[in-house]
Formats: C-alpha cells, sequence, structure tokens
C-alpha cells in the first residue's frame, strides 16, 4: 500500500481485499468527495454492505437512517459538554480493565472493553456503561457482526439471504443487548413524556429520541441504532488504537516527541 500511495497519492487507486475493492483517495480529492451528495456516494450504504445489517441486525439500517444525523449535528455540537463525562469514564475504565502493576495485558481486548465503556457512557449514560454484561454483549455483537458479515460478502449476492440464515447467529445475540437497552430507552422516554425530566439531559439517546419519527421510535428501533452505534465505535477506534500502541513499540522514539507536544 505504501508503494502504490507513492505511486499514485495524487489520485485514486484501489487495493484489492478478500471480498471487494478498497478504493483510496487523497489529496485535493478529499475534499472532493466529501462534498459529493448522498445519492453519489452514501456513506449509509457503504456502511450496510460492511455490515449485511439485513441479515446481522434484522432490518436493514438504510431504513432507519436517522442516527446519522444525530451524530452529525446534535453530538457534534456537544462534544464539549461531554467531556467530563467521557474523561470519568476512561478514568474508570483504566482502574477495572488494567491491571495495576506491570504485567502483560492483550491489548485489543483491554481496548474493546473501555471503548466500549465510553461508548455506552456517551450513547446512554452511566448505568449501562458499568455494566459488565452489557459491556460483554456489546463487544460480543460487534465481532460477531464484523466476521459474520464477511462470510455473508464472500459468496455471490444472489446467495446472501440464503448464507446469511445459515451463518447469523447474532439475533439471539442482539436480543440479549435489547433486553438490557429497552427498560433503560423506556424509563427515559417516560420520564421525557410524562415527567418532564432529562429532556436537557447530555446523552445520545435523547437526542435520538428528539429525532426519531413518531411511527418509528419503538425501543426495539431506538435499540437497533445503539448497538449499531457502539458497533462503529468499538471496531474502528479499538482496531486504530491497537496499531498505534504496536507502532509506538516498533518505533519508540516517537514515545517522547508525542509525550511533549500532548503536554503542550
Amino acid at each position: 500500500m505504501t508503494h502504490h500511495y507513492s505511486q499514485y497519492k495524487s489520485t485514486l487507486f484501489r487495493v484489492a481485499n478478500l471480498d471487494h475493492w478498497i478504493v483510496l483517495v487523497s489529496g485535493s480529492l478529499i475534499e472532493e468527495f466529501r462534498k459529493l451528495p448522498e445519492d453519489v456516494a452514501s456513506f449509509l450504504e457503504a456502511a450496510d454492505d460492511f455490515m449485511q445489517s439485513t441479515y446481522t441486525h434484522k432490518r436493514c439500517l438504510l431504513e432507519i437512517p436517522f442516527h446519522v444525523r444525530v451524530v452529525q449535528h446534535q453530538l457534534t455540537k456537544h462534544l464539549p459538554e461531554l467531556c467530563d463525562a467521557v474523561s470519568d469514564e476512561i478514568a474508570d475504565a483504566f482502574r477495572t480493565e488494567l491491571p495495576a502493576c506491570w504485567t502483560d495485558v492483550a491489548v485489543l481486548p483491554t481496548l474493546q472493553a473501555i471503548i466500549a465503556r465510553v461508548g455506552t457512557r456517551v450513547l446512554v449514560g452511566p448505568e449501562l456503561a458499568r455494566d459488565p454484561e452489557y459491556i460483554k454483549t456489546a463487544i460480543g455483537f460487534t465481532l460477531d457482526v464484523v466476521v459474520r458479515a464477511r462470510i455473508i460478502k464472500s459468496f455471490p449476492n444472489i446467495l446472501n439471504p440464503f448464507v446469511g440464515k445459515l451463518v447469523s447467529l447474532i439475533p439471539s445475540v442482539m436480543d440479549k443487548g435489547l433486553k438490557m437497552l429497552e427498560p433503560v430507552i423506556e424509563k427515559q422516554k417516560l420520564n421525557r413524556k410524562i415527567l418532564g425530566e432529562d429532556k436537557d439531559q447530555c446523552n445520545f439517546l435523547n437526542w435520538l429520541l428528539d429525532e426519531a419519527p413518531a411511527d418509528d421510535n419503538s425501543p426495539r428501533t431506538i435499540s437497533i441504532l445503539l448497538m449499531n452505534l457502539n458497533l462503529a465505535a468499538i471496531y474502528s477506534t479499538a482496531m486504530v488504537c491497537t496499531h498505534i500502541l504496536y507502532n509506538l513499540v516498533t518505533w519508540p522514539e516517537y514515545i517522547d516527541p508525542i509525550r511533549a507536544e500532548i503536554s503542550e
């Protein structure tokens, strides 16, 4: 990939994956692609294809896209207000997930647990963020979706419905997560509707309830979106952080300059 980037860094190039081509964009083209309308370059369709959501989520994510607007607008706007909650959860997660003394640590699973907790804190608050069973379920759902989606995609499209039914054990994993999420959602909806509380509470669930259409705001729909967002946070962030740590171990000469820059 480094060779291709050096050769084609001002244009497009593609790299073969097991089940699809990866097209890499660099330079001034990034801004051009960023401005393309959704009907030309669709993030949702790409995500749906990656996760094969029709078979792994019980419902195609293209049918319920309103969570993307919440990420783009409310979440982005409220990021400064979430800093204290994120910092608190990171500190507690480090105390819980990392040993107090120097010892070997499995990097990826540990980061997945920490990131799952932080993501859940932002999405629904501290109650489920510190529930080990929910965190375990969220991580399990993430790994199941990624693995089984790749299996489904390795077959011709015409066989996807058949293969999806054969390989997808995810509904049982998702149902477990939904059972834990639905009471939290129902409680928050009740507080908003009857008691007038939590309307301005700074978490993603409140903003999602604000944005959800009246005819499609059931706890199950909201739960599917929350688990999907947890998946996105856990998988990509844990992989990136793992590679960062491995790269720092490989090139330790960068550690001190990075630490100095962070301190400044």
